[in-house]
């Protein structure tokens, strides 16, 4: 085995990125993900990257990576799409209203938390059976028990446990498994416990079929290492310890670990942003060591949509919210006729993109469905499509800097003494918008910034279990990447029509191409830089800065 293959995996549908670094090759992939089989074109996007670095086949590659580092957004998609499992909850009574909160933030009825009494309770004996078998006949497929106290004493969970054990054994119950708070970290509180439960009964099944999947599809054509799965922590863990309590807010762990790296370059403190497919992630690198994220932030509507959530109109302005289900999206999750508008159709209909290809990589998308969706919004008509999709992105901005302004308050750190970056498919469209409302003059990019799973998942550590890893020092090997292999349509395009607005209208804006930019090149908006894995608007009054270290700049004209 080739000890010095190193491999990681970000998976964020409807994209997975790869890395791979052999001697002094070393290679970064981002393809577009299939719904329908996400095992076959990763697969594809592994084969593809071992030949860049010189592997001749998927088999060769594969039996020579002992470890793969994954970072999957699957948990907090899930959550933002409401795609779990039936559960239910047994709590003691003053866990029942934050027991509630928990089911509704899911989607779920809050008639699946019932309040039992201790077991030594006269009544705890018909209590507990008379609830279970609500839970049951309510379709619960994993129930979970929550006694506030637990984790100081967990003896009165498991007598709980017990006296469910002995009324339903296993060939009753079948797949409906029972999950215990006491069982998790003595450092959590009550309400982040029952919090913490309610995930990992809701999207247990899903999260381990989906690693068991991909650990299996990799298996089977050669892997024999060791697959460690990305936290929200900021660490690693192994298959067998994943679960989606931990695993939830990995994305932001990865920004996290990413732009912690990119601001020391700078020596700066700062805000990063990334909006992805369904969410979007901002991290604050300041006095904290770590990107832990707290588990009650899933009560509060803190999670902003991404550039595939929808566009609803809330009190005359534009929200973004999830999607019942992945079918309103279309067939790749992108982009089809006869559904709700997207933020993407927005930025499709104002042209800030190719309509062949999202940021030069991965799915074809329809400027003409996109248009159609923005007219349902609006009650049909043409004349108002382009100025609603304008002020769509505008609100969607606006939201974003309350968001960050708020949580700078939180925080006790300086807005403007804090630097600004920005990646994702979308960030780096409405970067500039956001920096105006919150007064900064200089926005930071960096390069293959809309793959910070990928990146992220390289740069983490394992911080458990016995298992002997040394921590790679690639650091240099990501930033300084110059092999790039992408899913592309190649275009010769040189301008695009942007929509600037109801008094300037329709305007010929120059595409520069980022990888063709030299060090030290200076170029005024309005223009579209165009990355393989991103696309940066900048309007009039800015202008961009090719930098010497990777990390490129956005900047007010006359600021610096």
């Amino acid at each position: 085995m080739t000890i010095d293959v190193l491999a990681s995996i970000g998976m964020d549908p409807p994209y997975i990125g790869i890395f791979l670094s052999h001697g002094q090759n070393t290679v970064l992939l981002k393809t577009g993900a299939s719904q329908n089989d996400i095992s076959a074109s990763l697969l594809r996007g592994l084969k593809q990257a071992g030949r860049a670095i010189g592997f001749q086949d998927l088999h060769e590659l594969l039996v020579s990576v002992p470890i793969i580092r994954l970072c999957t957004s699957m948990t907090q998609n899930a959550l933002q799409l409401h795609l779990g499992q039936p559960i239910g909850l047994l709590v003691s009574t003053e866990l029942l209203d934050v027991g509630r909160r928990v089911l509704a933030a899911l989607g779920l009825p809050n008639g699946m938390v019932i309040d039992i009494p201790a077991p030594h309770d006269p009544e705890a004996g018909d209590r507990v059976r008379l609830a279970f078998n609500h839970l049951l006949n309510q379709g619960a497929r994993c129930i979970g028990i929550c006694l506030a106290g637990s984790w100081r004493n967990p003896m009165d969970e498991h007598l709980i446990r017990g006296f469910i054990d002995r009324r339903y054994p296993a060939h009753y119950l079948g797949s409906v498994p029972l999950l215990l708070s006491s069982d998790y970290e003595k450092r959590l509180t009550d309400e982040e416990l029952i919090i913490a439960l309610a995930i990992d009964c809701y999207l247990g099944r899903m999260l381990q079929n989906h690693i068991n999947k991909i650990k299996t599809t990799l298996t089977r054509e050669g892997f024999a290492g060791e697959l460690l799965v990305a936290e929200g922590c900021g660490g690693l863990s192994l298959v067998p310890y994943v679960s989606p309590s931990n695993s939830f807010m990995a994305t932001q762990a990865a920004l996290f670990t990413v732009a912690k790296h990119w601001f020391e370059q700078i020596g700066k403190k700062g805000i990063a942003l990334k909006i992805g497919s369904y969410s979007s992630e901002i991290s604050f690198v300041d006095e904290r060591e770590d990107a832990n994220t707290p588990l009650s932030d899933i009560l509060d509507a803190k999670t902003m949509g991404g550039i595939a959530s929808l566009l609803t109109r809330r009190s005359g302005r534009f929200v973004l919210t999830a999607p019942d289900n992945l079918t309103d999206l279309g067939k790749n999750y992108l982009n089809r006729q006869e559904r709700a508008p997207t933020l993407l159709d927005a930025m499709l209909v104002l042209g800030y993109l190719d309509p062949l290809n999202l940021g030069r990589t991965g799915l074809a998308l329809d400027r003409s469905a996109a248009r159609d969706a923005m007219a349902g919004i609006i009650g049909g008509g043409t004349g108002d499509i382009e100025a609603t999709a304008l002020r769509a992105c505008h609100d969607v901005a606006d939201n974003i800097a309350c968001v960050i302004r708020r949580q700078v308050k939180m925080r006790g750190i300086s807005l403007l003494a804090s630097a600004f970056l920005v990646c994702g498919e979308a960030g780096g469209i409405l970067a500039c918008a956001i920096a105006e409302r919150l007064g900064w003059k200089v926005i930071y990019t960096i390069p293959c910034g809309s793959m910070t799973l990928t990146i992220g998942a390289m740069m983490m550590g394992l911080k458990q279990h016995s298992i002997n890893i040394k921590d790679p020092s690639v650091l240099q090997s990501i930033i300084g990447v110059r092999t790039q292999t992408f899913d592309i349509i190649e275009s010769s395009e040189q301008k695009r029509q942007v929509y600037l607005g109801h008094a300037l209208g329709w305007c010929d804006c120059q595409v520069w191409r980022k990888q063709d930019l030299e060090e030290g090149e200076v170029l005024s908006g309005p223009i579209l830089i165009e990355a393989v894995d991103s696309v940066y608007w900048v309007p009039s009054g800015w202008r961009y800065v090719v930098l010497t270290k990777g990390m490129n700049r956005i900047e007010r004209e006359g600021s610096m």
